[in-house]
């Protein structure tokens, strides 16, 4: 039997747009997000940002290194002294090496909600020591996995609001 997500309140750069600032309300917010109906939106580029595909590509790198770091801070071999010490990683590159402006958005979609579908079963089997396990990316202060968790969904409802307005 798996415990109850944590109910302790982080606030992080995006906790303020989940329903509740809490492992279960993000929780509860990403399974609102994967079952959302995303119709394709214009697709014209934005002059000095990223188009609604990048945006999308963007979330789909964001969901591949985030669901390494939620495994990663889980297994003591890949923690230096109790510590998650991760890169941060290039966004923009990684979307224009993405090339996601040639995509098909539905394809897009589908790998996006497949990526976040077992994000968040990782996180409603994260075990509940590791939540407490601080984690540094990049030159980042550290913070606990479970705000890292939180962060990352609020994080996934900015943009998805940017592209079509959806809320959790």
């Amino acid at each position: 039997m798996n415990p109850e997500p944590s109910a302790r309140v982080f606030e992080t750069p995006y906790s303020n747009l989940l329903t509740q600032p809490t492992l279960s309300g993000a929780i509860a917010d990403l399974e609102t997000l994967l079952s959302a109906a995303y119709p394709q939106p214009q697709l014209e580029p934005r002059v000095g940002t990223w188009s609604n595909v990048q945006i999308l590509g963007h979330l789909i790198d964001s969901a591949v290194n985030n669901h390494a770091r939620f495994v990663r801070a889980q297994i003591p071999a890949h923690l230096t002294y109790a510590y998650l010490i991760v890169p941060g990683y290039a966004q923009n590159d990684w979307v224009n090496i993405g090339q996601y402006d040639s995509r098909n958005w539905a394809e897009l979609l589908a790998l996006w909600r497949a990526l976040n579908g077992q994000i968040l079963h990782v996180m409603k089997h994260v075990n509940p020591i590791s939540l407490f396990v601080p984690c540094i990316i990049g030159d980042s202060e550290a913070q606990p996995l479970e705000a890292m968790m939180i962060d990352y969904v609020g994080h996934t409802l900015h943009h998805l609001q940017s592209i079509s307005g959806v809320s959790a």
